[in-house]
């Protein structure tokens, strides 16, 4: 004979499962969103540094 906890199971969907991969794919949009701003962060401080030195060859001439 079947259990009632086996039963559950097949009727019941798993909620728990699709939370965690909502969860998963939240996090990983979080990741992906970090990552872009970091890459803009370093790009931003490339160029501020880039400048420095134009300014500084500019002004040493």
């Amino acid at each position: 004979m079947i259990s009632n906890e086996e039963i559950l199971k097949v009727v019941l969907p798993n909620n728990h499962e699709l939370e965690q991969k909502d969860k998963f794919d939240i996090k990983k949009e979080e990741i992906r969103c970090i990552k872009k701003l970091k890459k803009e962060a370093l790009k931003q401080c490339f160029m501020s540094a880039r400048q420095t030195n134009l300014n500084d060859f500019i002004n040493i001439s």
